[in-house]
């Protein structure tokens, strides 16, 4: 027969388990819709720790599971994203996308800075708003990204070329976030708490049915 003890330790342990699986690194990714980049002579180039594949269709960021508040709110390394450039000599311009956070509302937003031409460019808050969300295996799946209205109203006002524009609100076709979902979830230090509501419930009802017993002999 297990004792109290035991069941502690075992409860504990499953708790770290949770915790600790949780907390593993895993990595976003970002289909780019390349075609529209090439045909606008637009190339793109990871930031940081940030990888592109050998197609240079999809960017891969690794999630930093200490700063991010899953299943709601995916945060990435300040310095890992990706720069755009295009354009050569008085005309040539890049647009780099960093501190980039995504939240299970589709929304991403960061830091975006530009250079060149676009060196006026300095932009902080939401950038992209998925228009579908959907749970998949592999983590939360947003399609049809467009650009914020804060992103549009500040380039609008800051005069940015309308190619500009138009490559920006079509050039992510996708992406897929682990760990998030669109409907919240307990978090894993949830699942320890739960467990020991239920083993404090356990030992009180098996010390008032041992009461119990004894009042009865």
């Amino acid at each position: 027969m297990l004792s109290i003890k035991s069941i502690i330790k075992s409860v504990f342990a499953v708790a770290g388990f949770v915790t600790s699986f949780g907390a593993m690194a895993a990595s976003a990714t970002l289909a780019i819709n390349k075609p529209l980049l090439t045909s606008n002579g637009i190339t793109v180039s990871a930031l940081g720790n940030a990888v592109i594949n050998s197609a240079g269709d999809q960017i891969s960021m690794v999630i930093n599971a200490a700063s991010s508040q899953l299943p709601t709110l995916a945060d990435f390394d300040n310095n890992d994203g990706f720069v755009a450039q295009a354009g050569s000599g008085f005309t040539a311009y890049s647009l780099s996308f960093s501190n980039l956070q995504f939240n299970n509302q589709g929304t991403l937003t960061g830091a975006l800075q530009g250079t060149g031409a676009l060196s006026n460019f300095s932009f902080q808050g939401e950038q992209l708003v998925a228009e579908s969300l959907s749970d998949t295996p592999a983590g939360l799946l947003a399609t049809s990204f467009t650009l914020s209205p804060s992103l549009q109203n500040y380039l609008t006002s800051n005069n940015a070329p309308s190619s500009v524009l138009t490559i920006l609100d079509s050039f992510i076709l996708s992406s897929t976030t682990p760990g998030l979902v669109t409907a919240a979830i307990p978090e894993p230090s949830s699942y320890a708490l739960m467990s020991l509501g239920m083993l404090c419930t356990l030992l009180v009802v098996r010390k008032r049915r041992l009461g119990n017993t004894n009042f009865g002999t």
